[in-house]
């Protein structure tokens, strides 16, 4: 029942604060103008984070990409040459299965 009682009371407490928030901008006076120039600015912030967030997409792509270059040419030339139908029917896709069947 105490249990219950908070959390009305929290309930009660965002909702308080959510009223607060959604009046705060209420009473304000604000031009054409100046709405306009809000939005330009609010406009030109989100490009410049799509522009950023993109280039840092771009950059991990290449470095995932390269990584995974570097973990095929791990791989033993004769795994590499193989087509991969026939190395997935051959070792099971698994290149651990490849080096037991060469150590026996």
């Amino acid at each position: 029942m105490e249990m219950n009682s908070k959390n009305n009371k929290l309930s009660s407490e965002r909702s308080n604060s959510l009223d607060i928030d959604e009046y705060a901008f209420q009473n304000l006076r604000i031009t054409a103008k100046e709405k306009q120039d809000l939005l330009n600015k609010l406009e030109n912030e989100m490009n410049v984070r799509i522009q950023k967030l993109k280039q840092q997409a771009e950059e991990f792509a290449k470095e995932l990409s390269a990584c995974c270059e570097r973990e095929i040419n791990n791989l033993p030339k004769e795994i590499r040459q193989l087509p991969l139908d026939e190395f997935i029917n051959l070792y099971h896709a698994d290149p651990a299965e490849y080096f037991e069947r060469c150590i026996q």
